[in-house]
């Protein structure tokens, strides 16, 4: 348990290696705000862009994924929005870089466990959703042209 002025988090599934560097952070930014990360972060920005230099060594010290993924779900259930911001911008970063599904699936540690027909399927949904919403769209923008046509011809009528 940690306390945290008669708060207790209980931190049993979080590693003291996690907490070690949790609180390597919280004394670095212990009488100083961290820097502040604005959502969504802009594509062409790298995380150098949207942080500081100490934050980058931080991240780079703890570089391994599963390391990385650890100090999210610590960050979280301690709710140290800052660094858990931080840490989640990281992998942002990451994954904007990366040129295919299969990457991010190889980062993440997922197994396709699809077949063919399944993928299949899933992409026939997602079309006749699109599908959907751009006739319900269109239908939309014709009730209103309508409206609007039916207003110009109350104007001109009462005129």
């Amino acid at each position: 348990m940690i306390d945290f002025n008669d708060t207790e988090i209980d931190v049993n599934e979080v590693s003291s290696e996690t907490i070690d560097e949790i609180i390597i952070y919280l004394e670095h930014y212990k009488n100083k705000e961290p820097k502040k990360i604005f959502r969504p972060i802009q594509t062409d920005k790298n995380l150098s862009d949207v942080t500081d230099k100490w934050d980058i060594e931080f991240l780079e010290k703890n570089k391994d994924f599963a390391k990385i993924r650890d100090l999210i779900v610590a960050s979280e259930l301690l709710n140290i929005s800052p660094l858990h911001e931080l840490l989640c911008c990281h992998i942002a970063c990451i994954i904007k870089d990366m040129n295919s599904a299969e990457e991010v699936m190889q980062l993440f540690g997922i197994v396709e466990d699809c077949n063919d027909e399944d993928i299949r399927k899933m992409e026939e949904e997602d079309f006749l959703h699109h599908k959907l919403e751009r006739d319900e769209e269109k239908r939309k923008k014709k009730e209103q042209e309508e409206m609007i046509g039916l207003n110009k011809t109350s104007v001109n009528d009462m005129i």
